[in-house]
């Protein structure tokens, strides 16, 4: 039993401490929502607790499954479970936050799953601190202190490389290779995600069409079957949010996603300036949804590139 829960500890602190240094500008923001509750806003404070504590999270991880420092490692993980499952419990009932960030930004649980999942997690920690104590160390003190400083600069590297630059494995909607025209809604361009299909009435025949093409419209001759839209059989979470960007009231998403050519948009926080041939002024400044800008750019600053409806790169600045 012992062995099962050490193991389940390990599995779950390498995932979650990955899972935040994968995305450590993300699990940045997610610290500065805790810092900012009670009050204490300083940046460079939120990306070092932030890096320093997912590489914690997968140190241990790793300590646990090659049990190394057992006694540490062990008394470790049940305080660190303590902590989180009290800490789990408060967002649950006082709802302070959308999400506790458990496993990063990429991966959102309930607060009550959070909660329950934590108190499992906590059981079996206790469990094995306290079968830790009759067994006698194995390990010698230098191979633990190698894996140590090994997760250590592995994790930190990971977490300020990932921080500086973008996430090594994009797990947001609008990631690279992502159709804007029919992978994610676009309230804008539904001409080009929806396809109606009718059935001609003199020759059985099944015909598509995009809604602004007329030809259905007679009655007379087409029988309406079925309608289809490109996005709906994506997984859930694609079609979250609308890849919208406006233009004061407007929304001139269409512009770019309907465009022919390559169009290049830069992000400086909140703001974004366009370029391709129907954005000429290069000194204007657009404005996107918060919850799309942070899915589609994991950085303060950078630049996207979009060719013909597609996103092809993405780059942090």
């Amino acid at each position: 039993m012992a062995i099962v829960c050490r193991v389940v500890l390990g599995v779950v602190f390498v995932f979650s401490g990955l899972m935040k240094l994968n995305d450590a500008w993300g699990t940045t923001t997610i610290v500065g929502n805790y810092l900012s509750f009670i009050g204490l806003q300083v940046e460079w404070l939120n990306m070092v607790i932030a890096i320093g504590w997912s590489t914690l999270e997968f140190a241990l991880g790793v300590m646990l499954l090659t049990w190394v420092w057992r006694r540490l490692v062990a008394w470790l993980a049940m305080f660190i479970m303590i902590g989180f499952t009290a800490l789990t419990l408060f967002i649950a009932i006082f709802e302070p936050l959308d999400d506790c960030g458990c496993f990063g930004a990429a991966v959102r649980m309930s607060s009550w799953l959070s909660f329950g999942k934590n108190v499992v997690l906590l059981v079996a920690s206790i469990w094995l601190w306290k079968r830790i104590k009759g067994i006698e160390k194995v390990n010698s003190n230098w191979f633990g202190g190698v894996i140590g400083m090994v997760t250590v600069a592995f994790g930190t590297g990971l977490g300020v490389w990932s921080y500086l630059s973008l996430p090594i494995v994009d797990t947001f909607p609008f990631s690279v290779g992502t159709n804007l025209r029919t992978d994610v809604v676009c309230t804008d361009c539904m001409d080009e995600a929806t396809t109606v299909i009718y059935k001609n009435l003199e020759t059985e025949e099944m015909v598509e069409f995009g809604l602004s093409d007329t030809t259905w419209y007679d009655t007379s001759k087409w029988e309406y079957v079925a309608t289809r839209v490109a996005f709906d059989a994506l997984e859930e979470g694609a079609d979250e949010d609308d890849f919208a960007i406006y233009d004061g009231a407007d929304n001139v998403a269409s512009e770019i996603i309907d465009y022919e050519g390559t169009t290049m948009i830069l992000f400086n926080y909140d703001e974004l300036t366009i370029s391709n041939d129907n954005f000429t002024d290069v000194d204007k400044v657009y404005r996107m949804p918060a919850k799309t800008r942070e899915k589609i750019l994991r950085a303060d600053r950078g630049v996207i590139t979009i060719r013909d409806g597609v996103i092809v790169s993405k780059e942090a600045l």
